[in-house]
Order: structure tokens, then C-alpha cells, then sequence
């Protein structure tokens, strides 16, 4: 991946000539945007097995395709999937930068990361159900860990003395084959763990029922989907202004995010952009907005930097405030003996932060790193070796596998 945005810069010149962008370029341009550090080996790697999965991979999608782990119907879909969005977006992208009015390589590469993904999770979104079903599925799901983890912790309770010794010579034998410390704990050390998975599941319902967003659940809005991608762009770059007449600027830059998605031009979004304007989500993404721009602003990093014990003091308000829930909790209802030892945990755990954060002194640094170049140097070369040994293992495994399949 090219840390300059090599192929952005090609695009970008060509848009502003006012010529065809050719697909190549624009592939290389999505893998450049999306790529994260590690995916140039992964893509070499997936390269030597298939030319066309090297090229048109998602990220996230190149380890599973070098162990073998995905199917090779799911990889072709992937890549028949990534080929239409790129076609689609050698055309749309010159007149989706027009609407922003932006020239600068940055500001492209954010907002084209932006209108790809949007594009990207539209099928996905359509296809599926509405929120009130996911959300009633989840929370049954989350029962059944705290349900299966009470009948598990009692099942060891009664007969884990007959398995620990067998247990104990396996998990020795996996940390010799990793050459790492051991992976596998003693069975008490998973008992507790099993225990606080099922108080974390309680506490997520918990949570829930006070209006905390706890878990998220998608929907099949796929159309307000795409009108809130837009709108936040258009709060990013200052244009378009939301309005929810036909034909304005920002009901074509719906459109266009829309055809990306789905290869339909032309599609009116008025009905997904009017119930947008007037719901809760526009709200949410206003006030995060306005936070992010003050932040972000002269005023905002002035005063920022004018007080040394900002960041400190948050932080206290911060604790604070969690505190003030975890006392909630404890007196909302009659927790079991597991739960109130828990929450007790929790809540004394934030206590001993407040307090040794109200005795902290300052100066403090601000707006610069504390890693040395040395550190960095460190962090980076163990950083490699550990992707080294994935991708090893990775090709490895697909070797292995693709021979079986021969």
C-alpha cells in the first residue's frame, strides 16, 4: 500500500481533465484507500494462488482466502462483488466529488472510502430483517449464554476432578507446540471466566433496559442507510445542504450513492430523505458533528491546550459518572451473590481510578507522542513478525487443505 495515495493522485488529475478513469486504476485506487498496513504480503501471497483474488480481495477478506477458509463460491462472490463496484465507480466517483466541490487527495480518499463502504454493505442491509426481529433474536441469544453458562459452571462443579489432569497434560502440549506462554488456563481460571461471561451478558441487558445502547442491531433500512452516509459527508465537506425537495443537490448525491450500491440510476430517496430530516438519527449525528467541530476548531484546540488538566479532568467526569451507574445497578433489583460480588468489583475498580486520577500532578503533554523513535522501531518490527508467522501459518493451513481437495 502506498502511503502517498499514489493512485488517488491519478484519479484525482484525471477527474479534474475530465477523463475516463480506467478500472485497473481505480481497483488499485480502492486497495490503496481501504489496505491497511499488512494486506501488501497478504496480497502477494493471495496473488501466487489466484491473480484475479490478489487483485480483487477485499482486505478483510484475503487471510480467510489464503488458509482455505472461505469457500470458493464465497471468494468468487467477493471478487464479482468488488469488479461491478469498481466499474460502477469509475463513472459515478467524478460527479459525487463535483457535488462536495473538493480537490484535496484527502479529502477524495475520505469521502470515496465512505460512499464504498456505504455502496458495499447495501445488499447485506436489504437483505435483512427488521431491527425489532434482530433485536429479539439477540437479546435470546444473550440469555441462552447466561442460562448455558450457569448448567456449564455446574456441570464442572460435579465433575471437572475427572478431566483436570488430561486437561492440564493438553494445554501444556499446545503452548509447547505455539512456543507461546499457555493459552489454555486451569479449569477454576475458566470458571471465573465463565462466570464473568455471564454477568457481562446480564450486564449488557441491564444496560439495555436503562437505554444504554449496549449491543447494536442492524436493520433493512437500506435506503436511509445511504441518506445517512450523505449527510454526514455533507456535513463534513459543508455541501450539500440537506433539503428534501426532488432534484436538489443533495437528493442526486443520495442517488448516486444509491446506483453505486445498486446499479440503479435515477432513484428517487425522497420518502428515506424526509423521514431521515425529522428522526432521532439525524439528531445523534448534529450533536456528534457539532462536537467534532469544536474540538476541531481554533477555539476548541485553544482552549484545549490552555488548560493542562483537560484531559484529566474528563476523565474524573467520566469516572464519575460511571460510578453513579454501577451504584444505580446495585440498587435497581436483587442480584445474585455471583453478581453483587461483580458489580462491587466494578464499582470499587472506578473508585481506585477517580482517586489516584484527583491525585495526579501535572504538567501533562499534549498533542505530541511519549514513544520514542526506539520504542517505535520495536513496536513496528514485532508487529511484522507477528503478521510473518499469520500469513506463514496461513498459507500453510491453504496448502494443506487444497491438497486434500485435489
Amino acid at each position: 500500500m502506498s502511503d502517498g495515495k499514489v493512485h488517488l493522485g491519478k484519479v484525482v488529475r484525471l477527474i479534474k481533465r475530465g477523463e475516463d478513469i480506467p478500472h485497473d486504476l481505480m481497483n488499485l485506487t480502492i486497495n490503496e484507500i481501504t489496505d491497511t498496513y499488512s494486506c501488501e504480503s497478504r496480497r502477494i501471497a493471495a496473488s501466487q494462488i489466484s491473480e484475479s483474488a490478489g487483485k480483487y480481495l477485499e482486505s478483510w477478506a484475503l487471510l480467510n482466502f489464503i488458509s482455505a477458509k472461505s469457500s470458493e463460491e464465497e471468494i468468487r462472490d467477493i471478487i464479482e462483488t468488488r469488479k461491478i463496484l469498481v466499474s460502477r465507480l469509475t463513472v459515478i466517483l467524478p460527479a459525487i466529488i463535483e457535488i462536495f466541490e473538493i480537490d484535496d487527495v484527502n479529502d477524495i480518499s475520505s469521502a470515496t472510502h465512505q460512499i464504498y463502504d456505504c455502496a458495499g454493505e447495501y445488499p447485506a442491509i436489504e437483505r435483512s430483517q427488521f431491527s425489532s426481529q434482530q433485536r429479539k433474536k439477540a437479546v435470546k441469544g444473550i440469555k441462552s449464554i447466561i442460562q448455558l453458562a450457569e448448567q456449564l459452571d455446574g456441570a464442572l462443579d460435579e465433575a471437572s476432578r475427572h478431566i483436570d489432569i488430561e486437561f492440564n497434560h493438553h494445554k501444556d502440549a499446545i503452548a509447547r507446540f505455539y512456543e507461546t506462554e499457555q493459552e489454555l488456563r486451569h479449569i477454576e481460571s475458566f470458571r471465573r471466566e465463565l462466570m464473568a461471561l455471564r454477568f457481562v451478558s446480564r450486564l449488557t441487558l441491564y444496560r439495555d433496559s436503562v437505554c444504554q445502547r449496549s449491543f447494536y442491531v442492524g436493520d433493512n433500512k437500506a435506503k436511509t442507510h445511504v441518506v445517512e452516509c450523505a449527510y454526514r459527508l455533507a456535513l463534513q465537506f459543508g455541501t450539500p445542504v440537506l433539503k428534501t425537495t426532488p432534484g436538489s443537490e443533495f437528493s442526486n448525491l443520495c442517488s448516486l450513492i444509491y446506483e453505486l450500491g445498486t446499479g440503479i440510476p435515477h432513484e428517487s430517496l425522497a420518502g428515506a430523505i424526509n423521514k431521515f430530516a425529522r428522526s432521532p438519527e439525524r439528531q445523534e449525528v448534529d450533536e456528534e458533528e457539532k462536537t467534532h467541530r469544536y474540538e476541531n476548531s481554533d477555539e476548541g484546540i485553544a482552549d484545549y491546550e490552555s488548560d493542562n488538566f483537560a484531559a484529566l479532568k474528563s476523565r474524573i467526569k467520566s469516572l464519575g459518572a460511571e460510578e453513579e451507574f454501577w451504584q444505580s445497578m446495585l440498587s435497581s433489583q436483587s442480584w445474585d451473590k455471583n453478581s453483587i460480588q461483580q458489580i462491587s468489583n466494578r464499582m470499587l475498580d472506578v473508585i481506585e481510578q477517580k482517586q489516584a486520577a484527583l491525585k495526579e500532578h501535572g504538567p501533562f503533554l499534549i498533542w505530541g507522542s511519549q514513544m520514542s523513535r526506539s520504542t517505535f522501531a520495536e513496536w513496528r518490527e514485532e508487529s511484522e513478525r507477528h503478521e510473518n508467522k499469520i500469513l506463514s501459518l496461513a498459507i500453510e493451513l491453504g496448502q494443506k487443505v487444497r491438497s486434500r481437495a485435489d
